[in-house]
């Protein structure tokens, strides 16, 4: 399985723009995602997007998902790229990211009256 972490959109880890991880189990993959999750500041999370992805998919692939928001000759394999939610994921291991979350389900939403 391969993670591949974008920051401001972007995935070139030798321009230290996100990184790009390979792991051989699934415990690995949780615990580096749940790592990385709980260590990023909460305004952070809208700047990173964390893929995860089966061996075969390849940056190409990702980067077009990314950008363009449909699958690149994916149809046949629709599970290949999954986005994790950094913040729910940060929200059960931390209090204090719960305590933001649950903040924002607090508010009220205010909708203009079309007249």
């Amino acid at each position: 399985m391969k993670i591949y972490v974008y920051k401001n959109g972007l995935c070139d880890p030798e321009r230290k723009f996100g990184a790009i991880k390979q792991f051989s189990n699934s415990e690995d993959v949780d615990g580096f995602i749940k790592t990385l999750c709980v260590s990023i500041k909460p305004l952070a999370h809208r700047r990173l997007r964390v893929f995860i992805t089966n061996d075969e998919v390849e940056q190409h692939e990702v980067d077009h998902y990314v950008l363009m928001g449909d699958s690149y000759g994916l149809d046949f394999r629709t599970s290949s790229i999954k986005e994790v939610d950094t913040l729910a994921i940060a929200a059960e291991c931390n209090e204090r990211m719960a305590s933001v979350m649950s903040a924002e389900d607090k508010r009220v939403q205010l909708l203009r009256s079309t007249i």
